[in-house]
């Protein structure tokens, strides 16, 4: 963020290991972003359970993230310091954690 931050103002961050993710889970936080526009940070909710390594999170955020000290770099304390909103999606699919090789079992592709 901080290397392009003068560039962008807003930047999209997808965890390595949700590989199940669909452009449609994208495009819906994108248009979410495009009609409400007066926040930070835009996130999904599946299930009750945040996911913050799927958001959207506008340039604001790098200040709150400079002022974080090393022992509190958590995802968790730069949500509580921005304007965060959030948005509820039920397809399981697209939150699917894969970090073993038999993670996989059961995972349509």
């Amino acid at each position: 963020m901080s290397a392009l931050h003068a560039d962008f103002e807003w930047f999209q961050v997808l965890a390595g290991d949700l590989p199940t993710v669909t452009p449609q889970l994208l495009i819906e936080l994108q248009n979410h972003l495009r009609t409400k526009p007066d926040y930070d940070c835009l996130l999904p909710i599946n299930n009750g359970k945040l996911q913050p390594l799927h958001g959207l999170y506008h340039r604001n955020c790098l200040r709150a993230l400079q002022h974080q000290s090393s022992k509190d770099a958590s995802m968790r304390t730069l949500i509580e310091r921005v304007n965060t909103r959030t948005i509820n999606f039920s397809n399981k699919h697209d939150f699917i954690n894969i970090n073993y090789e038999h993670d996989w079992k059961g995972v349509r592709r």
